[in-house]
């Protein structure tokens, strides 16, 4: 298995031969900006929403939930943005 480094958080995709989407074919599909997108939007969405996995009146507790949802959304996001650019 091959390892994974602090550049790059998870380990590469196996490699084909043939071509499976549109983007292995030299053309560009939007479904990566669709995901990242959709990350930004569901994190908005979620931070903005009084129901939470921790509600916000518990004084410290209620922050970092939406803290770690957060930071687990960007680094998506920018994982993806990453791997997109090539």
């Amino acid at each position: 298995m091959p390892r994974c480094t602090p550049e790059e958080p998870f380990p590469p995709p196996a490699m084909s031969t043939k071509p499976s989407s549109p983007s292995a074919a030299g053309q560009r599909s939007s479904s990566g900006w669709l995901s990242i997108i959709g990350a930004g939007v569901l994190m908005l969405v979620y931070g903005v929403s009084p129901v939470d996995l921790v509600p916000d009146l518990l004084p410290v507790a209620g922050l970092l939930d939406d803290a770690a949802l957060t930071m687990v959304a960007l680094g998506y996001m920018i994982y993806r943005y990453r791997r997109m650019k090539g």
